[in-house]
């Protein structure tokens, strides 16, 4: 089922809010990857009491009223980059019966493959796994275009859309008054930051780095993922006592969990593309850039306001797993420091 939008909404529209810019540099990088593969960010939210679904499309119609990127497409622009541009399309819902607890897996599945229309817009979509009757557990899977959003502001979003849900559900007056679109990350980087001196620096560390690698791995690698492969998603339970142990050691050592999950995933990819030899492994990270930037950009502003940092981790086969994990996650933590602050 596919409800309307909620044309009247709520509350006052404000201004147009018309985006028409250019992608930024991460930006541009994001929607280049997205047309060989889908590159979807895929959020689920589990729900107690779930909503009608028509309070789900009024909440959906507002917050694409507040945040111009949510009433914005992308298409090439003149010179053969790409741009953000005004699209009139309400963002997609799908209403659907849920068929059970590991439904949203399989949704969530299908959205991780599944490519937006972002040359159409808008670049949200959702689909609500609705309970019957009413009232029971169901969930919201969201699929965003990974130009239009990162981890700050797509958190901010998913509160927002709970909270206006919730008002509507009161009988609350919600407000829909437009944010003035932010601009992308390049133009609220600091001097100190953009310098030529630090960028050559960075450039020239990059690829001494990337060398050195490439010449300690050739013909160790096995073969990367086949080209027709799909996204899946693996789900791993694990003990409240083992879970509370893990939080508190790494609370013990200050590191996150993000690292600790990093280092993870790391292992696994090494043990699959060098079958547990000792070498290195290049490997990617991403940092939000928004407590860098001058003026300051807003939480709910959305946007893509991150850097990639490309940083080399030393594997060894030797190892006990566990020690390797804690190490790992340790070099990981010092690492991305090090770099975010250079």
């Amino acid at each position: 089922m596919h409800l309307p939008p909620n044309l009247p909404g709520h509350g006052s529209t404000g201004n147009n809010g018309r985006v028409v810019r250019p992608l930024g540099n991460m930006e541009q990088a994001l929607t280049l990857m997205n047309t060989f593969a889908p590159l979807t960010v895929v959020a689920v939210l589990g729900l107690r009491n779930a909503p009608p679904p028509e309070h789900l499309r009024s909440a959906l119609d507002i917050l694409q009223r507040r945040k111009p990127l949510l009433r914005a497409r992308i298409e090439r622009g003149t010179w053969g980059g790409y741009r953000f541009a005004p699209t009139e399309q309400p963002i997609p819902l799908e209403v659907l019966e849920r068929q059970g607890d590991g439904h949203w897996q399989l949704q969530a599945e299908r959205s991780l493959n599944t490519r937006l229309a972002a040359s159409e817009g808008p670049l949200m979509a959702c689909t609500y796994l609705h309970p019957e009757p009413s009232g029971g557990a169901g969930e919201l899977c969201f699929s965003f275009h990974h130009a239009a959003i990162d981890a700050v502001s797509g958190l901010n979003l998913l509160h927002e859309l709970l909270e206006v849900i919730r008002d509507l559900q009161d009988g609350v007056p919600v407000a829909a008054e437009s944010l003035e679109a932010a601009a992308s990350a390049e133009r609220y980087l600091p001097p100190r930051v953009t310098a030529l001196p630090r960028t050559v620096g960075y450039l020239w560390r990059q690829l001494q780095d990337a060398g050195r690698v490439a010449m300690a791995v050739r013909g160790e690698r096995r073969a990367p993922l086949h080209l027709a492969a799909r996204c899946r998603l693996l789900t791993v339970e694990i003990d409240a006592d083992i879970t509370r142990q893990l939080v508190q050691r790494s609370r013990r050592q200050r590191l996150g969990l993000a690292s600790l999950l990093a280092a993870a995933m790391l292992l696994a990819v090494h043990r699959h593309l060098y079958a547990d030899a000792s070498r290195p492994l290049r490997n990617v990270y991403f940092v939000d850039l928004r407590p860098h930037l001058e003026p300051p950009v807003a939480s709910q502003d959305l946007g893509c306001y991150i850097a990639m940092l490309r940083l080399t981790a030393g594997l060894h086969a030797s190892e006990d797993p566990a020690v390797a994990l804690w190490r790992l996650a340790r070099g990981i933590h010092e690492d991305v420091y090090r770099a975010a602050t250079r």
